[in-house]
């Protein structure tokens, strides 16, 4: 069969690498399609996915976003139909949901993400399935529209898919910025181009960093950025008292060579949890169900305050014990997690046997 898979995000080029192989080596041919988005179209490089780019990212305006996305659906719908493919494949894309509803495309949709609310209510009541990690309770994908036969939940968090695969990149930027004769702090900024962010954000982070820097001042503080506007006003801000990485990078091997990771999003802080770095959530998104569930098993601590979470890392540097604690843990967590990956592929071959 001919599937396509809408790909938006460095986490979804992630997520969805193994999925495109596994459906490929089972003999469906897979169509990738994505955007123009400087981090995603990176990552899709690295992993040598070659992937049609159909539209652009709206930036941060809602105007933008809308205009954005009512062009990529138009463009989108084209090149669909000429494909013509038997099943869509995408992580909440609000235009593969609208397409694949217009061409009568079955949809299997994956989320893990019930706080982005209005994506969710966009693409989770046109999906034939749903796949979400089991921490989340069913009732809140209800909730958005789909009913509980049509959710298929699996026992993993989303990284499992390509840790468990131990996906590789093609080819890799050398980090020649980092410094590793010093401790590094990694710290993620928040998606600030997100509509679900408040605008004092900005305000945050910068007290967050100050924190640090006042705080584990023998540190090296790495800043991994989401975009442009958030590199000008960091550097403005801070000039050479941090390092803001610009060049693109593979995220499992990054979060390996750092000592401390402070995520202020969610799906790079789970990754670096299951890895086994010491983590820090600093994230004011919301409720993260998977964040949630890793506070509790103690692979990620969560502080209240800049404060709180500058003297947390400092702890977790001088801790020497701690990074082999939790590696041996995370280790564990992972093997005893299902692959997603053979879920969804298996789900999706069973659904588009069943006569339509």
């Amino acid at each position: 069969m001919k599937i396509w898979i809408d790909i938006l995000t460095p986490k979804q080029a992630l997520f969805f690498a193994p999925i495109a192989h596994d459906l490929t080596r089972r003999g469906h041919e897979v169509i990738l399609t994505s955007r123009r988005y400087p981090e995603a179209e990176a990552v899709l490089r690295m992993l040598d996915l070659d992937a049609q780019t159909v539209g652009r990212h709206g930036g941060e305006t809602l105007a933008g976003k809308l205009e954005a996305s009512a062009e990529r659906v138009l463009e989108l719908a084209r090149y669909v139909v000429e494909k013509a493919p038997e099943a869509a494949v995408c992580f909440a894309s609000p235009e593969c949901a609208r397409v694949a509803f217009g061409l009568n495309i079955p949809l299997f949709c994956v989320n893990d993400s019930p706080h982005s609310e209005k994506v969710a209510k966009l693409t989770t009541p046109l999906a034939n399935i749903l796949f979400a990690p089991w921490v989340i309770p069913p009732s809140i994908w209800i909730g958005y529209g789909i009913p509980r036969d049509r959710i298929v939940v699996y026992r993993a968090l989303d990284p499992a898919a390509w840790l468990k695969h131990d996906i590789k990149p093609k080819s890799e930027p050398k980090l020649t910025q980092l410094d590793h004769s010093k401790k590094i702090i990694a710290v993620r900024l928040e998606e600030s181009q997100a509509y679900y962010l408040n605008p004092d954000n900005l305000r945050w982070t910068t007290s967050v960093i100050d924190s640090i820097l006042n705080e584990a001042s023998e540190a090296t503080l790495l800043i991994l950025s989401r975009n442009q506007t958030q590199r000008e006003a960091l550097k403005e801000r801070y000039r050479d008292r941090l390092i803001i990485l610009e060049a693109p990078y593979f995220g499992p091997t990054l979060l390996k060579s750092v000592d401390v990771f402070i995520g202020m999003g969610g799906t790079m802080t789970v990754e670096s949890a299951l890895l086994g770095v010491p983590t820090i959530s600093a994230q004011r998104i919301g409720r993260l169900y998977t964040e949630e569930y890793l506070v509790k098993q103690g692979l990620i601590l969560k502080p209240g305050s800049p404060e709180a979470v500058a003297k947390t890392a400092k702890e977790m540097l001088r801790d020497t014990k701690l990074r082999t604690q939790l590696e041996t843990k995370a280790k564990r967590m992972l093997s005893r997690m299902e692959d997603p990956v053979e879920k969804i592929v298996s789900t999706i071959e069973a659904e588009l046997s069943k006569p339509r």
